[in-house]
Formats: structure tokens, C-alpha cells, sequence
């Protein structure tokens, strides 16, 4: 009888029953893919850990893609189609390479990998590389080179939970990251722009983010990845205009400053270079943004500033007061800056501008002062509802802070000498907020004359304030802290409930009260 040819073992059908085998002894759901282009043998689905709470409170089933690949080769290696691996690497899902390791003398072993960071890196790269060269990537290949810490011949399928388990609850969303920042570390791509009707200085202000834009004469992009060049341009166009958004390289602090030792301004800006000072160096120039102030800096032309606000648009409270406070010293004299970087001051210069009506400013500055320490800095408004709303708002402010303050009304019963301290609250609106002081002051005098009565009121001691939105207003919580604070009283109190309801302005810090709560 002759005998038979040895046959050769198909390794690779073996290798997927293997893990299939793998997955039934381990209670693991393993479903196989029945179309052979989805760059995935199989889809593993591991059972639910047991909870004692209810079933809408479980972990939801991990699972993971699994690519199986064999080979009988003396060194654990393998290659995998560009085409999967670029589908291992998008896919928002854990994928595993399992690779069944079975040479013809020695024993067989299982390894396998993650595709995380750093084979999604060799993964995209390779993936660039083909294209650039115009290699199709279902033809093109990487190698898979396996080591002993990929050996899991006896933990594999409890490795691979542990594995996916290790990176979190957030896995995929850590994965589409890592796949949208891969490889653009330093940048995404080279332009050309070609230009003919500006200046030089209009090139670099355009660079540092400022005007409009530049008209351009041509202009094209051409993506790249790890520093390689797509095969051809992404944008090409010869008529437009562009603009740029430069990236702030440092933020560093500036000072403001009087003449008369006020405390200083202090706010964040951010630093900007216009990237050019290596074609000409008197195209260099830094560019120091902070709200509502800039500053432009070279060695050629000193310092530069603009003080600039937009007062249709929303910014935090806080800024506008720095932006009025800053008005007010410059219209009385030099307005001194610093900046300052790494607790050193680096630059420093000093700036005129003719500012009329320097009273305005100071009272914007008090007025957003106060409404600042009320919201804790967290309200933004337009300048123009501020003003807007000014006069009630002075109004509000006086009230709550004048360190003297003359009521005069019609003579009311009840109303004696022996009267100690007026309690009241005010409030005023703006936007769609509400802020809101409750106050009590000491009396400092009771006069009568012409049938009006004159109170004459000491410095303002503040029991609470807030500010709220106006649909959450509660006037049945102001009075009861306000008959708290009648209640709490030491002395002969006197209510004037909400003092803005009946109040009118005679002079800045004297007010006829038409009637008293």
C-alpha cells in the first residue's frame, strides 16, 4: 500500500476554531464575521460581571474585535493589510491581533496585541506612506513582530478584559482622540499663499489675528500626517480672502497702573508672534492680547497699544470694570504698563490717550465694581445693557455703599428721634438677572422742618446680597430675610422694606423716600 503525502496543515483555519474553542471554555460569546472584508475574524462578547442592583444599573457587556492570524515560521510574526489596519485603528471599539504561534520544532504558543497608541501610530504612518506613493492600501502590508510580554498562551482571553477594562469607562472616546491627534503634533499640513496688494505691515498684522483678512493672488494646502505629505493638494484656489488664527504661544500677566498709586489692574494675556522675524526682521513682531487691550511689540518699533471695546458683545463684568477703571487713569494722566512673565517683568512703557469725560468712566468703573462683587465675576453683559440701565444702577450702588446717606420724607407716624438704624434692601435688574443687597445703616440724625422729615444715615453694613435670574426670583424670600432682620435688631429699628420701590433722587447722595414700607 503506498503511502500518503504528508499534507500541509492549514494553519490559519486552525488558528480561528482555536480561539473560537478558547472562547466556548471560557463562557465567552464569540460570534465569527461570515464576509471577509470587514478587516475582523471575530467578535467577542464578555459576560456581565454579577451585581446585586438592578439590571438598568449594570455595566454594560465589553467587547472586542479580534483579528486571528497563524504561522509556522521559527519567529512569532505576522503582516496585516493597511486596508484592516486602518479599520483597527478608526474603529472607536477595542481590537486585538491574536497571533497562533505553532513552528515545526517547538511548542505552540498564543501572543497577542492591542491596537492602542503605539500600534495606531505605525499603523497611520504606514497608512501615509503608501498613499504617498500611490500604493493601493488593500495591496499594501506591515509586519507584526511579537515578543514574550505578548505571550498570553494561558491568560489570553482574561488579559484582553483586563486590558480594555484598564483604560476606563471612556474608552471609545479616548480612542477617537488619540486617532484625530496622531501624527499632527506638529501641524496638518503646508500652505502657500501668495499675495500682491498688501503691505508688509498688513502681512503681519493678518498673522497676528488682527483686521480683516488678506486678499490673496493663489492659494493651496496640502495636508500631511507624521510630517508626509498627502499625494495632492487638498485646496487650491486663485481668488479669496483668508484669515488667521495664530495659537498662542505663552500667557504671561499685565499691569496697569496711575499715577497716584492706585491699586494696579492685573488681567492674563495671551502671546502671539507673528512667526515671520526668519524672512526679515523687521517683520517680527509679538503681539500681547488681553480683553479689550492690545499690544503690539518689536525691537524696532517699541510698543504699540489700542484700547479697544465692543459694546454690543457679552464679557464677564469684571473685564468691563478693568476696561473703565483703566479709561479713567488715562484720561487723568499716563497710564504706566508692565508685562510680566515667569514673576519677571520683561517689558515695561507707559501710554497717553486724550480721554473725555472722565467722570463717565469712573462712575462705569464703580458701578460694574459692584455689580462684579455681587455675581463673584461669573455674569457676562453687554456694555450697551449696562448702559442702558445706568441710572438705576447708580441708583442701586449709592444705596448700598454711600458712606452717608439723606432720606427726606413727609412727616409718618411712628417716625421719633429715638430711632437707631434704618434696615431696607434694594435690588435692580439687568439682563435677565437680578442683583439684590439687603442693608442696614445707623442713624445719624432726625430734623424737621417745613413739614418734611430728614434722616440722615452712617456707613452701610451689608447683610447679604446675590445676584439671581430673574424668572427664579423669590420676593417672598427677600421679605422674610428682611423681617429677620428687623427681628434680629438691638436697637430701635426702622423698616424701609425695598427702598428702590420708593425712592426718587433729589441729589447724588440725597433721596426723597415717597413712602415707607
Amino acid at each position: 500500500m503506498k503511502s500518503q503525502p504528508k499534507r500541509r496543515p492549514r494553519i490559519g483555519r486552525s488558528g480561528e476554531h482555536s480561539f473560537g474553542q478558547l472562547c466556548a471554555d471560557a463562557g465567552v460569546l464569540c460570534q465569527d464575521v461570515t464576509e471577509d472584508e470587514s478587516g475582523w475574524d471575530h467578535l467577542v462578547e464578555f459576560p456581565t460581571r454579577e451585581s446585586n442592583g438592578p439590571a438598568d444599573a449594570q455595566e454594560v457587556a465589553r467587547h472586542a474585535y479580534v483579528q486571528t492570524k497563524a504561522t509556522g515560521g521559527r519567529t512569532a510574526k505576522t503582516q496585516i493589510i493597511l486596508s484592516n489596519a486602518l479599520k483597527a485603528a478608526q474603529h472607536k471599539s477595542p481590537w486585538f491581533v491574536v497571533l497562533f504561534h505553532a513552528p515545526a520544532n517547538g511548542l505552540r504558543r498564543i501572543y497577542a496585541i492591542h491596537i492602542w497608541k503605539a500600534l495606531m501610530t505605525e499603523s497611520l504612518r504606514s497608512v501615509r506612506q503608501a498613499e504617498s506613493i500611490g500604493r493601493p492600501l488593500n495591496h499594501s502590508k506591515m509586519t507584526m513582530t511579537f515578543c514574550m510580554a505578548d505571550d498570553h498562551t494561558n491568560d489570553l482571553l482574561e488579559w484582553m478584559e483586563e486590558t480594555v477594562a484598564a483604560i476606563g469607562d471612556d474608552y471609545s472616546a479616548q480612542k477617537v482622540r488619540l486617532y484625530k491627534s496622531l501624527g499632527f503634533e506638529h501641524g496638518t499640513g503646508t500652505g502657500t499663499i501668495t499675495f500682491s496688494e498688501h503691505t508688509e505691515e498688513e502681512i503681519v498684522r493678518a498673522f497676528l489675528g488682527l483686521d480683516n483678512g488678506l486678499k490673496v493672488d493663489a492659494l493651496s494646502f496640502t495636508p500631511s500626517r507624521f510630517g508626509i505629505p498627502a499625494s495632492q493638494p487638498l485646496i487650491t484656489t486663485s481668488r479669496g480672502t483668508v484669515q488667521f488664527e495664530p495659537i498662542a504661544q505663552e500667557i504671561v500677566e499685565l499691569r496697569f497702573r496711575d499715577s497716584n498709586g492706585s491699586p494696579p489692574v492685573i488681567m492674563s494675556a495671551e502671546v502671539y508672534s507673528s512667526g515671520l522675524a526668519r524672512y526679515a526682521e523687521c517683520l517680527g513682531r509679538l503681539r500681547f492680547a488681553a480683553p479689550f487691550f492690545d499690544i503690539l511689540w518689536s525691537p524696532q518699533t517699541g510698543m504699540q497699544f489700542t484700547a479697544k471695546i465692543d459694546p454690543e458683545k457679552a464679557a464677564p463684568i469684571s473685564e468691563i470694570e478693568n476696561y473703565a477703571i483703566c479709561r479713567t487713569w488715562m484720561a487723568k494722566g499716563d497710564l504706566d504698563v508692565q508685562i510680566w512673565a515667569r514673576g519677571s517683568k520683561i517689558l515695561a512703557g507707559a501710554f497717553e490717550e486724550k480721554i473725555e469725560n472722565p467722570r463717565y468712566w469712573e462712575k462705569l468703573a464703580k458701578i460694574c465694581g459692584e455689580l462684579t462683587r455681587i455675581s463673584n465675576s461669573n455674569f457676562q453683559v453687554a456694555l450697551q445693557e449696562v448702559l442702558g440701565r445706568k441710572s438705576d444702577i447708580e441708583v442701586f450702588c449709592d444705596t448700598i455703599k454711600c458712606e452717608s446717606l439723606t432720606c427726606a420724607f413727609g412727616q409718618l407716624e411712628g417716625v421719633t428721634p429715638l430711632i437707631e438704624e434704618v434696615i431696607y434692601y434694594a435690588t435692580v435688574s439687568l439682563a435677565s438677572f437680578v442683583f439684590y443687597s439687603l442693608v442696614k445703616r445707623p442713624v445719624i440724625s432726625i430734623t424737621t422742618a417745613d413739614d418734611q422729615l430728614t434722616v440722615v444715615l452712617g456707613s452701610p453694613v451689608e447683610l447679604d446680597c446675590h445676584m439671581v435670574r430673574t424668572h427664579d426670583v423669590d420676593t417672598r424670600q427677600w421679605e422674610a430675610d428682611y423681617d429677620r432682620a428687623m427681628d434680629k435688631s438691638v436697637g430701635i429699628a426702622m423698616g424701609f422694606g425695598n427702598i428702590t420701590d420708593c425712592l426718587g433722587r433729589t441729589t447724588e447722595k440725597q433721596f426723597k423716600l415717597n413712602r415707607v414700607s
